[in-house]
Parts: structure tokens; C-alpha cells; sequence
């Protein structure tokens, strides 16, 4: 039963692997998305692989369990993966679309957020503006009647 699960584990980084390289196949050649894409696969492949020796074994480590990994990753290249990537290439373009439809509605309420924000402060600054300019007023007259109590 523990190879069974280790064997299925493989399969299931095989099949993250093939969804992050058909991911960047379709991407423009961006170093920092493929160390950023590596990083998140090897977490979500450290996961698997823990959960799987966890749930299979209470992480006692075993070289079976290491091999059924093995052999799980090789049982999917050689059966699955030309089945599943066309099946990846498709959920990458439901996801791109969802997320660009994401992008266009929130630049939407940004530029409503901000036009709202620019014609609600509009009072405010020219409030603003004429307070600075009473304040000066006040200032200079202030400083003239400072200077004739001096005088007298």
C-alpha cells in the first residue's frame, strides 16, 4: 500500500511538472518567472512528497519509498504526459483568461476609485489653496503691525 501511494505521489509531480512547463512554454522568456515558477514547483513537489511519506509511512524514510516516487514520475512521462498537455494548455488558457478579465475589472474601479478621489478632493485643495493664501496675508499683516509697535 506505501509503494501504491508513493507511485501515485510521482504521478502527481509529474503532473504539477508538466502544468508549470507548458505554463512557461507559452510565456515570453522571463528568467525571473522561471526561477519564481521553479521555487513555487519544488515547494509544491517538497509538499507532495512529504505528505505522501507521512501518510504512507509516518515519515519513516524507506528506499522503496524513494523508488515508487521514482517510478511514479517515469509511469507518467512515458503514459500520461502527451495525454496531459493539451489538457494543461487548456486550463493555462482558462486561468489567463480569468485573470486577465481580473486585471480589466480591477484597472476599471482604479480609474473609477481615482476619478472619484481626484473630483471629491478638488474642494479640499482649493480650500487648502486659500488657506495658504490667508495665511500669508495675515503673516505679512501681522509682521507690519509688529514692526510699528517697535517703532513707538
Amino acid at each position: 500500500m506505501a509503494f501504491i501511494i508513493t507511485v501515485t505521489s510521482g504521478v502527481a509531480i509529474g503532473f504539477i511538472y508538466d502544468f508549470f512547463r507548458v505554463m512557461l512554454n507559452n510565456s515570453t522568456k522571463n528568467k525571473a518567472k522561471y526561477a519564481v515558477a521553479d521555487i513555487i514547483f519544488w515547494i509544491m513537489a517538497g509538499i507532495v512528497i512529504a505528505y505522501s511519506f507521512y501518510y504512507s509511512d509516518n515519515m519513516n524514510l524507506r528506499a522503496y519509498q524513494f523508488l515508487g516516487v521514482l517510478s511514479g514520475l517515469c509511469l507518467y512521462f512515458l503514459f500520461f504526459s502527451k495525454l496531459f498537455s493539451s489538457f494543461h494548455l487548456g486550463i493555462y488558457k482558462i486561468i489567463k483568461f480569468f485573470f486577465k478579465i481580473l486585471f480589466t475589472i480591477a484597472k476599471f474601479f482604479a480609474i473609477i476609485i481615482t476619478s472619484v478621489f481626484k473630483w471629491g478632493s478638488y474642494p479640499f485643495i482649493k480650500l487648502f489653496k486659500f488657506s495658504k493664501r490667508l495665511s500669508k496675508f495675515f503673516k505679512n499683516k501681522f509682521e507690519v503691525n509688529v514692526r510699528l509697535m517697535r517703532k513707538v
